[in-house]
């Protein structure tokens, strides 16, 4: 079965053309091992969003990030997709949603992850 959540070629290579651009004065060098050799991630990836005073937001905004690996060490850069373009910037967020973000509720109906 294909993995329809995979980046498409056309988006890998938007942002491989993207880091060349913005690492075109010098070298991309993993701060961990001091390599030069990266991997791109297959997905975009989200950050969970933290609820003040403890608990994990379900639903809601999200942070679509695209990843840089160290092919030598596994240390990961997260790359904003939507500053990338691969993502896009809209807001998918219903007025029900928008008005418990507002008042900092968790957009889940009221509950976060632990269920409180």
């Amino acid at each position: 079965m294909a993995d329809d959540w995979r980046l498409s070629k056309e988006n890998k290579q938007k942002i491989v053309d993207w880091v060349a651009q913005k690492a075109a004065k010098r070298p991309l060098i993993c701060s961990v091992c001091h390599t030069q050799s990266w991997q791109l991630g297959e997905h975009l990836v989200a950050p969970t969003l933290y609820k003040h005073g403890g608990g994990l937001v379900v639903g809601g905004v999200n942070y679509p990030q695209a990843l840089l690996i160290c092919k030598n060490c596994g240390h990961t850069i997260y790359l904003n997709a939507v500053i990338i373009g691969v993502a896009s910037d809209e807001k998918e967020v219903s007025e029900k949603e928008k008005g418990l973000l507002e008042k900092g509720e968790p957009a889940s109906g009221g509950k976060d992850a632990s269920g409180q």
